[in-house]
């Protein structure tokens, strides 16, 4: 009877997870389709792909187009070096700017987030022409230095903003019980407020990351002619060189893809948790 009673239930259950997973593959559908097609495309000759009716499973492996591709190894190899230097830049600044700005609170805390905020609304091509014009005056243009700054320049006040909103959601007590044992507003950041923010810290840098991987603008403004070139110049070039080669073209797409997709699938347990973490403070 049991059984019987509580099938409609479980029915319309059913019915609610197979129209989830038929909603859940008609949206990604159009979403993952193009990146199937440029790692098929990849594998394929171009009279494959220039065919009539091209083919959607690689029929050969076509590695021309990877060694073709194999030149943007050199730009990927900057980008790194630039990324995680921004990464590192980007913590030093603003995490412990974002415990400050959540303990002091009050009007000063607030204005400066208002500013923070701000920043964030600039145009990215305004910024660029701005510190063009001061980078070309400290003799940094076309440098290592000149872009982390540049990255470092955005990356900072978003820091700021995210881990300082969780930080002001720690529980006063903490606080309160380790200025009762004694301990300095430097111990109490780097033994209580650091730890305790690490999912924040973290989602924070992936974030950072990617920012100054995708950079183009920065890239092309303040390096575009000479000096260390990152992966987005890399690809600008390479597509300029090859523009009639939609294999090495595809092949070199997916070869900056691959840095990312590792990064994303290794974080995203910390991307998860930051972002519940934030949620659940408010």
């Amino acid at each position: 009877m049991t059984a019987i009673s509580s099938s409609p239930t479980g029915t319309k259950r059913v019915r609610r997870v197979i129209l989830l997973i038929l909603g859940g593959i008609v949206f990604m559908v159009p979403l993952l389709f193009p990146l199937y097609w440029m790692l098929v495309a990849s594998l394929q000759d171009l009279s494959t792909i220039y065919a009539h009716a091209p083919s959607l499973l690689p029929n050969h492996a076509f590695g021309t187009n990877y060694r073709h591709a194999w030149t943007i190894m050199s730009n990927i190899g900057v980008s790194f070096v630039v990324s995680i230097s921004v990464v590192l830049l980007s913590w030093l600044i603003g995490v412990p700017a974002s415990y400050a700005l959540a303990r002091v609170g009050g009007r000063l805390g607030d204005l400066v987030v208002l500013v923070m905020l701000i920043t964030q609304m600039v145009p990215g091509i305004s910024l660029s022409i701005a510190l063009y014009r001061v980078f070309h005056s400290w003799h940094i243009l076309g440098t290592y230095v000149g872009l982390i700054l540049a990255d470092a320049a955005g990356a900072v006040p978003f820091v700021i903003l995210v881990v300082r909103a969780f930080m002001a959601g720690l529980p006063g007590e903490l606080f309160d019980a380790a200025a009762v044992e004694g301990a300095g507003p430097i111990r109490t950041f780097l033994q209580i407020a650091l730890p305790l923010s690490i999912p924040a810290i973290m989602t924070v840098a992936l974030f950072t990351f990617l920012g100054a991987w995708g950079d183009f603008v920065n890239a092309l403004t303040l390096n575009g002619g000479s000096g260390p070139q990152p992966l987005t110049m890399g690809l600008y070039k390479f597509v300029q060189q090859h523009s009639t080669d939609l294999g090495a073209i595809f092949a070199a797409a997916v070869i900056a893809a691959i840095p990312t997709t590792i990064l994303l699938y290794v974080g995203q347990r910390w991307i998860r948790g930051g972002l519940r973490a934030g949620a659940l403070k408010g």
